[in-house]
């Protein structure tokens, strides 16, 4: 994977940081560490594609899903649907975009 896309001001809080202070892959322990401790991702959990909640503002920005919402497996809502509002509208007024989900109580 080449890194041309990422600005080297933002590797730091994108990616690994060996002891050397070489780079390394993308960062996923944060989000690892959320899904083993019982945090669901609805959109993975439902099976949806891939959406992209930034990198839509800037010409030459690689798209990428850095906005979630992540129930506990344990909380008593199911969440029936989950989406990304990507509208011109929605575009335009931040550099993120909103994420909605559906909960439904299952007790």
């Amino acid at each position: 994977m080449t890194w041309d896309w990422l600005p080297p001001t933002q590797y730091s809080g994108n990616r690994i940081q060996h002891p050397d202070g070489s780079y390394g892959d993308l960062d996923k322990a944060a989000m690892s560490a959320l899904l083993a401790a019982g945090f669901v991702d609805p959109a993975a959990d439902l099976g949806l594609d891939f959406a992209r909640t930034a990198g839509h503002w800037r010409e030459g920005d690689r798209d990428h899903r850095s906005d979630y919402i992540l129930p506990t497996k344990h909380f008593s809502w199911r969440v029936q649907s989950y989406t990304v509002i990507d509208t011109p509208r929605a575009r335009a007024a931040a550099d993120h975009l909103p994420v909605v989900a559906h909960l439904h109580r299952t007790f």
